[in-house]
């Protein structure tokens, strides 16, 4: 099980210029890394996994298709850690990686059941810088898209600062001298959740 630590920052629409400038970029230690990705989110028709604050997610990055398992915790100010299973997906729900038992349990009976399917997706294309920290990284994410859900659409346009190590000070000190000059608000939601609100109207 790997545990994500991440702050997400909503960037205002007329704000990219001037994050495409910002000077904290020109201290990362290589060239951002662009990509676009589609994920699929899938529940029950009741919405089990919602209840139970799981999100099982597919997500499409070029050829490869990767299956991802998040239990929801509590998100202050925009700053959230929940625990995470990740691994590729073969073709078929594979769930022997999550070391939880009751998730694993309640993911297997619902694939065992048939009674999973897709609810919403997400596409966007993603630019990911690395900055080297004491101990590790930490990773900012750009994404601009849209998440669909029954015909409706949200737009997608925010920034991840996601630790990989580095000490959550360096977080903090990023995020700190990114708002000082751009349009940014704190979002507590994860793209999930945002995908089900969309759904729910």
């Amino acid at each position: 099980m790997g545990r994500e630590t991440e702050l997400k920052l909503v960037l205002a629409d007329h704000g990219w210029r001037a994050f495409a400038r910002h000077p904290l970029l020109r201290g990362a230690i290589a060239a951002p890394h662009r990509q676009t990705l589609r994920n699929l989110y899938f529940d029950t028709p009741d919405f089990t996994l919602r209840r139970q604050r799981i999100a099982l997610r597919l997500r499409q990055a070029g050829r490869r298709w990767l299956q991802t398992v998040k239990c929801a915790s509590a998100a202050t100010a925009g700053l959230s850690s929940r625990p995470e299973w990740e691994q590729p997906f073969s073709g078929q729900f594979d769930f022997s990686q999550v070391d939880d038992t009751a998730v694993r349990s309640l993911l297997e009976k619902l694939r065992d059941g048939g009674s999973l399917a897709t609810v919403f997706d997400t596409r966007f294309e993603r630019r990911e810088w690395r900055f080297a920290g004491a101990g590790g990284e930490l990773l900012l994410m750009a994404d601009r898209g849209v998440i669909e859900a029954g015909g409706k659409q949200e737009v997608i346009s925010e920034l991840e600062l996601e630790l990989a190590g580095a000490p959550i000070e360096m977080l903090f000190d990023a995020a700190g001298r990114l708002a000082q000059s751009l349009p940014l608000r704190a979002e507590s939601r994860s793209k999930a959740q945002r995908g089900y609100d969309l759904v729910e109207g």
